[in-house]
């Protein structure tokens, strides 16, 4: 499809440039051509009025000049041939220029295609899954004639965690087509305390759920962002700090200026993250091993991805620093002016 299209794109490139050099090269053989005839005359007269001085009365009136006009229309020729051979030369180099310019231009289309595609499949699969459970889980109880209040509840919370989970996975997945749009977010100033304690606020009932105590370093400082976006990082890091650590565990999130950025940081003292994972951790649907995923809710890896997308939308970085079995610490650098 897009091999199509480059062609297609190079021949409108080629047509161009070449109507531009074709109508550059009559412009330049009208222009020579009437100056060759214009020599020409100019140089019949002068040759006319030399004659003219050296005539002589015993000779009479000298012969009429005649100039060459084979020798003109020879030169208009070989003017001809030379833009001729000009024109193709520029027809051959334009040619592979345009061939190389159409792939530039179409390959970012051509990238955010393939992604749009992978993104599709992958959110068709992850949509199955939990969808599959849920029909799986409501036939069996269907089926069961013995089934009971308990039962029935049972079933029911089962179901409402796959809900859930479907939730999450929608409200990310509206979050990265959000943040993938090429719209521009409109930036104020934003108090850091007062979007990182929204963020804590939003966090509160599973920081109990697990007895997890926090420990809190945050400058009263300002900067330009835009306020949900940042709450939105806040709240991905926080969850994902607190869902891998283990219940009485401590969770620290700190923050520090040097010049021109703003540092924010999440530390957990989890189970980590290994070495192999490191690279990918950042990736759409990336899901570490299951060592990692077990007894924590089974997540469908698109959290990490959307915190990565807030912070390019604001000119930062994220990364991360983790060891197996002690923890991990994300990293968020954000200029503070806009």
């Amino acid at each position: 499809m897009f091999n199509k299209a480059r062609l297609k794109l190079t021949f409108w490139y080629l047509l161009i440039l070449m109507f531009i050099s074709v109508s550059f090269s009559f412009v330049v053989y009208r222009t020579l051509s009437s100056e060759i005839d214009r020599f020409s005359y100019l140089q019949k007269a002068r040759l006319e009025e030399r004659f003219q001085k050296w005539r002589s009365p015993d000779f009479g009136n000298p012969p009429p000049i005649i100039l060459d006009e084979e020798l003109v229309e020879d030169i208009k020729r070989r003017l001809v041939f030379f833009l001729f051979l000009i024109n193709s030369g520029i027809l051959i180099f334009v040619g592979s220029l345009s061939y190389f310019l159409a792939g530039k231009t179409l390959k970012p289309i051509e990238e955010m295609m393939e992604r749009q595609k992978q993104f599709v499949s992958d959110a068709s699969h992850e949509f199955k899954t939990p969808l599959t459970s849920l029909k799986t889980s409501l036939e069996v109880g269907l089926r069961d004639k013995q089934i009971n209040l308990k039962k029935a509840k049972s079933l029911l919370k089962d179901n409402l965690e796959e809900v859930n989970r479907l939730q999450s996975l929608t409200e990310n997945l509206l979050a990265l087509s959000r943040y993938d749009s090429v719209g521009k977010i409109v930036f104020s100033k934003v108090n850091l305390s007062l979007v990182v304690d929204e963020a804590l606020r939003r966090v509160k009932p599973l920081l109990l759920s697990k007895n997890i105590k926090l420990e809190k370093s945050i400058k009263d400082v300002e900067f330009m962002a835009e306020p949900e976006s940042v709450i939105e990082l806040l709240v991905i890091l926080l969850d994902n700090a607190i869902k891998y650590s283990q219940e009485g565990k401590t969770v620290k999130i700190d923050s520090k200026i040097d010049k021109k950025f703003l540092f924010l940081s999440v530390t957990d003292y989890g189970i980590g993250i290994k070495k192999k994972d490191l690279p990918h951790i950042f990736d759409r649907f990336y899901q570490a091993d299951s060592s990692r995923q077990k007894g924590n809710g089974g997540g469908f890896g698109l959290g990490l991805a959307v915190a990565k997308k807030i912070v390019e939308k604001h000119k930062g970085e994220i990364t991360v620093k983790s060891k197996w079995g002690e923890g991990s610490t994300f990293i968020v650098k954000l200029p503070i002016e806009s």
